[in-house]
């Protein structure tokens, strides 16, 4: 279980899977399904946009920016 929470993205069937740690005491239709960790890959990204600070500011554009593979100089 804690594999599957921590490991990302999951698919069923090829639909996304959102899933959430149920907790003691607090409904079912209290939890909120609301967001998804999710790879992002930009493709022909200008030379001149590929610093971090651009890559950031990309990445927190779309969502929060948890991680970046700083390494993978052609995208982020």
């Amino acid at each position: 279980m804690e594999e599957v929470l921590e490991g990302g993205l999951w698919t069923y069937d090829n639909h996304s899977l959102v899933l959430e740690k149920l907790r003691i005491w607090v409904l079912l239709k209290d939890i909120q399904l609301n967001y998804m960790n999710l790879w992002v890959r930009i493709y022909n990204l200008p030379i001149g946009m590929r610093k971090e600070k651009i890559r950031m500011g990309l990445g927190n554009y779309i969502g929060e920016v948890l991680e970046y593979d700083g390494n993978n100089n052609s995208s982020f």
